[in-house]
């Protein structure tokens, strides 16, 4: 949803061609731009916000390219005529972690995304408020019920992983 409450939906465009993202009124579903503007790796799953006329997706990168390695997280920038790729989302995000699995929320006003950096078995957390992010937390680790980290090898499985935010801001996972 955006600020105005228009529905956007993003989803891996059918035989890997790239990233749809569409807008939907009560008649119509309409691309914003082409779809093979940005490609997900196979599996990801993009997380969308809108926010005035700008949209964001982010989602783990297919394929690589100068400023985003394969696997790492792109984030994407649609200002209501063209996409803009490689977005940094902050200065403190290591540039390695997988983007494994992207979430967004949107709770009592305020636009969230969580990662699952898959590679570090971690998740950072930021938040989206007049186009500019702010890091929640970076590279939070997991542990086991023993108190030992979780490492890539012990990592856990996200299928099933996601997050909420509470009235008064704490965010659970």
């Amino acid at each position: 949803f955006d600020d105005n409450g228009g529905v956007y939906v993003a989803f891996r465009e059918y035989e890997g061609k790239g990233t749809g993202v569409m807008k939907l009124d009560a008649s119509a579903a309409t691309y914003l731009g082409e779809p093979t503007a940005f490609l997900p790796y196979p599996e990801a799953a993009p997380a969308i916000w809108g926010e005035g006329n700008n949209v964001w997706v982010a989602m783990q990168a297919g394929k690589g390219s100068t400023a985003v390695t394969r696997r790492t997280l792109e984030l994407a920038l649609w200002n209501g005529s063209s996409w803009a790729t490689e977005q940094a989302i902050s200065a403190t995000r290591p540039t390695d972690a997988y983007a494994y699995k992207t979430i967004s929320n949107y709770a009592y006003g305020k636009k969230y995304i969580m990662i699952y950096n898959q590679n570090m078995a971690s998740v950072s957390i930021y938040s989206l408020a007049d186009g500019a992010w702010t890091t929640i937390v970076e590279d939070l680790k997991f542990k086991k019920a023993d108190g030992t980290e979780l490492t890539e090898t012990s990592a856990i499985h996200t299928y099933s992983l996601d997050f909420d935010v509470a009235s008064n801001g704490d965010i659970y996972i």
